[in-house]
């Protein structure tokens, strides 16, 4: 496994040590789409769309899965049965990645993923004493290592 996969499985790793974490969890479950004999035609109408919202359309072609988003993939996806327990998980990460399940998704562009603006509405509404006080982190400054014994 190359150090890119690593980072961003650390990552994941990471954010569910936080705790349930459905709306990674959702993504991710619908990012390899159903591989059963005859599912091309759904992953086409999720797996594709999802991936490229993620991703981007470039990256979408890499896979394997051609993006498209037409009248009749939206009619497709109202008319498949959400008791597939892999349509719930694609609906909840439409939902997530902020796609319309009964409405095309023209001109999907790569969701921003910009962690310094998630921070600064998640830091907003905080008062700035409390804003970097953690323990051993006073603004400005970190606490040192100490080496293993």
């Amino acid at each position: 496994m190359d150090r890119e996969a690593k980072i961003a499985l650390l990552a994941v790793r990471r954010a569910f040590r936080k705790g349930p974490n459905p709306y990674l969890w959702n993504i991710l479950s619908a990012l390899r789409g159903p591989d059963h004999e005859g599912s091309y035609d759904t992953k086409l109408v999720t797996t594709a769309i999802i991936r490229s919202r993620l991703l981007g359309k470039d990256v979408g072609r890499n896979t394997g899965v051609v993006f498209n988003s037409s009248d009749t993939h939206a009619e497709d996806r109202r008319s498949l049965s959400m008791s597939i327990h892999f349509l719930r998980h694609a609906r909840y990460a439409f939902d997530a990645l902020g796609l319309k399940w009964d409405e095309n998704n023209y001109d999907i562009k790569p969701i921003s993923l910009s962690v310094r603006a998630a921070k600064k509405k998640s830091e907003k509404g905080k008062s700035s004493a409390s804003i970097g006080s953690r323990k051993g982190h006073r603004s400005g400054t970190r606490a040192k290592r100490v080496p293993k014994q």
